[in-house]
């Protein structure tokens, strides 16, 4: 059992790590772009759902969501303010700070940044906390989420806010906590040979999606032409990182499991580094993309040992 959690945890810490890679190269717009939308954000929600349990203590639940969530989207916002205020012009500070504020409080990707993905997953993790836990339930929320979401798209209702970006997130939380549910499957001693198809099948999926259901844009609640095509598309990229992973191997790497431990961080800062490189639109995007994943080992580092309120936690944790 001891040995089925430690695999569970290094291939857990590879797909939040190239899941963030991922992000961090989608905000460069580099070519395949298309594809990349098409899995890089519902991956984490999938994590998210994999890795989310109810708490038997209301008091415990709220100090989660406020320690590991809102302290960090906290921070998050005060940096964004900070390097938008400087670049407003004189007489727009008030008006645009007073816009600011309204953003903020409704999670807008216009203000929080990719910080609007923490917005959404607390307000998931509380409709997951005080629903009932039975399959009928959980089988209604799937409908009723992925209706509201079709029923938005069909109506061109996208607005930049982490509430209706929830329609189309939870059910994808879902499909992870349903996952969970086969953690002993999943963490089986897979042949690297036989899921070497599965890994090609999964970008030809990516590759068809791309180009059928067009972009996805889950910051403004939109999935593109289809939602079965995305929930289609954004499994097989989820099941491509997942290969990545468990071909990476299960003995814990201290680089990857800091870089897994500050992924709050890496998501909610990393937007202000891209918008200094600027974008390039050409496959150095991806070289700039490692680079930036890199470069938030040694601030993660920094920040475990000192702030670990960043990292969504109260103190230093031990990586081995």
């Amino acid at each position: 059992m001891e040995m089925q959690h430690r695999t569970r945890i290094v291939w857990i810490d590879w797909m939040k790590v190239i899941g963030m890679y991922f992000i961090i190269l989608g905000h460069f717009f580099p070519p395949g772009y298309v594809y990349i939308y098409i899995f890089n954000v519902p991956v984490f929600f999938v994590i998210s759902g994999f890795l989310a349990k109810k708490e038997d203590y209301q008091l415990k639940f709220w100090n989660k969501i406020i320690n590991k969530y809102i302290v960090p989207l906290v921070f998050i916002s005060i940096a964004m303010y900070i390097w938008n205020f400087y670049t407003w012009e004189a007489n727009e500070k008030t008006t645009k700070s007073l816009y600011f504020i309204y953003y903020a409080l409704i999670g807008s990707q216009k203000c929080l940044g990719t910080g609007w993905f923490i917005y959404t997953l607390i307000i998931i993790r509380v409709i997951f906390q005080y629903s009932p836990s039975s399959k009928i339930t959980h089988l209604s929320l799937f409908c009723i989420f992925s209706i509201i979401s079709v029923y938005l798209q069909h109506h061109n209702i996208h607005h930049f806010n982490s509430i209706t970006n929830v329609a189309p997130a939870y059910p994808l939380f879902l499909i992870g906590h349903i996952l969970c549910k086969n953690k002993d499957i999943i963490n089986h001693n897979y042949d690297i040979g036989n899921m070497i198809p599965l890994s090609l099948l999964s970008l030809v999926i990516i590759y068809f999606c791309g180009n059928i259901n067009g972009e996805v844009w889950l910051y403004n609640n939109n999935y593109g032409n289809s939602f079965i095509l995305f929930l289609i598309g954004s499994i097989s990229g989820t099941i491509f990182i997942f290969i990545l992973s468990i071909m990476m191997g299960n003995k814990i790497n201290p680089i990857i499991q800091t870089l897994s431990l500050g992924n709050i961080l890496t998501l909610g800062f990393h937007p202000i580094i891209v918008s200094l490189i600027g974008h390039h639109g050409s496959f150095v995007d991806y070289i700039f993309s490692f680079c930036i994943l890199i470069l938030f080992y040694p601030i993660i580092l920094f920040s475990n040992s000192y702030f670990p309120y960043l990292l969504g936690t109260k103190k230093k944790t031990t990586i081995k």
